[in-house]
């Protein structure tokens, strides 16, 4: 209404932040785990000036959120309940060192933009990967991980909605996209179920 003029550029971000507070340690590690299954084609979503930036770079190319999410596990077992030292560094497309201070994940992989109706879409994109999380009847999410091989369509819906994602995958396919994400997300459930097997946990 001043009249103010908002210059976009490549090298900022939109950042939105999932609050995790009131949420379970499960649903954390269910929300690594989803993120790092669908991650391949949401970055496809944000764009060319988000995709492999060096300031929201994704798991898949860092290779540590398995490893963090052990060290969460481990942290959960050892260390009394108010001190969870398990922080990864803030340079990453999803970064979880704001849970210790706002008590929230954070993802940075989105474009800069000003608009309300496309903000909107991805932050609905990032409560669906955590309600999807809270809400999973699996306590291990290993069922998850399987039903996405077998049909990747019903998570691509359960996150994205209706988006045309062959449009933003090309020269690739949602297919080819999910199955690579597959194999990073099964990791992360792999490390998570030292606390989430409660049939096998011995601490």
């Amino acid at each position: 209404t001043n009249g103010a003029q908002v210059l976009l550029t490549p090298r900022a971000s939109t950042h939105i932040h999932v609050n995790m507070l009131g949420q379970s340690v499960r649903t954390l590690l269910g929300f690594m785990t989803i993120y790092a299954t669908i991650e391949p084609l949401l970055l496809r979503l944000c764009g060319p000036t988000r995709n492999g930036n060096l300031f929201c770079l994704p798991a898949y190319e860092t290779g540590d959120l398995a490893y963090t999410a052990a060290r969460i596990c481990t942290a959960v077992q050892n260390s009394p309940r108010h001190h969870w030292p398990v922080k990864r560094g803030k340079y990453a497309a999803l970064n979880l060192d704001p849970l210790f201070t706002y008590g929230s994940v954070e993802l940075r992989c989105f474009p800069n933009c000003i608009t309300p109706e496309t903000i909107h879409k991805w932050a609905a994109w990032a409560l669906n990967i955590r309600n999807l999380a809270s809400d999973y009847d699996d306590p291990t999410y290993m069922s998850l991980i399987d039903r996405t091989c077998d049909d990747p369509a019903w998570l691509n819906h359960s996150v994205f909605g209706p988006e045309n994602l062959p449009t933003y995958c090309y020269p690739n396919t949602p297919y080819e996209l999910m199955m690579f994400g597959v194999e990073q997300g099964y990791e992360v459930a792999k490390q998570a179920l030292e606390i989430l097997d409660y049939k096998n946990c011995t601490s």
